[in-house]
């Protein structure tokens, strides 16, 4: 009776009949479609803003590989061992590149002041983690314990996100006290001012 009366208001479109599964099959993928194109709108607003706050685009773009891996490697490992990939999950990897960039933004807000300054570019970076890194280390730590308490949570997904995002921040410190500075090393030719 549906079918009859929708063929008859609508003769021009044609109705499809599926089950919920084949809705929430739909859904689900319409979700992390939206969401990956909301990443990477929040990727792109994040390098702009700081290509204006460090005052160089080079730089600024120099530091989104530091900002993707934490995120990428642990999602990858994810992906590998649990298989799954839902809608929440997805969500978190969007949240945590906001967390990821602080570090990235005190390593090179220092380091690029130092560079400024004519200091070389080593002394500039160990300038840069001398000043920086105890303070992004505790605050890493602090982040991660407080974090670390919603894997005792009973719902799935504080627990997943427990899960995701505490190895997420701890290797962004890591990347950053230690494969940042390689970059810099390698990279740093020249400062481009906006």
């Amino acid at each position: 009776r549906i079918t009859d009366k929708f063929n008859k208001d609508f003769p021009e479109l044609t109705l499809i009949h599926g089950s919920g599964i084949l809705l929430f099959a739909r859904m689900d993928e319409l979700v992390t479609i939206e969401l990956l194109q909301g990443y990477c709108l929040s990727l792109l607003l994040i390098t702009m803003s700081l290509m204006v706050g460090l005052r160089s685009a080079y730089f600024g773009i120099l530091s989104v590989l530091p900002n993707l891996l934490p995120a990428t490697i642990v999602f990858g490992i994810w992906a590998l061992f649990v298989g799954q990939l839902d809608p929440f999950v997805m969500m978190l990897f969007s949240i945590s590149i906001g967390l990821v960039v602080d570090d990235t933004v005190h390593i090179l807000s220092h380091y690029l002041e130092g560079r400024r300054n004519g200091s070389g570019k080593t002394h500039s970076i160990n300038q840069a983690i001398r000043v920086a890194g105890p303070a992004l280390t505790i605050t890493t730590l602090v982040l991660a314990l407080g974090v670390t308490i919603l894997i005792g949570a009973n719902t799935i997904y504080f627990q997943q996100a427990a899960k995701l995002l505490v190895p997420i921040v701890v290797l962004a410190l890591i990347l950053d006290l230690l494969y940042l500075p390689t970059i810099l090393k390698r990279f740093d030719k020249k400062l481009n001012p906006i």
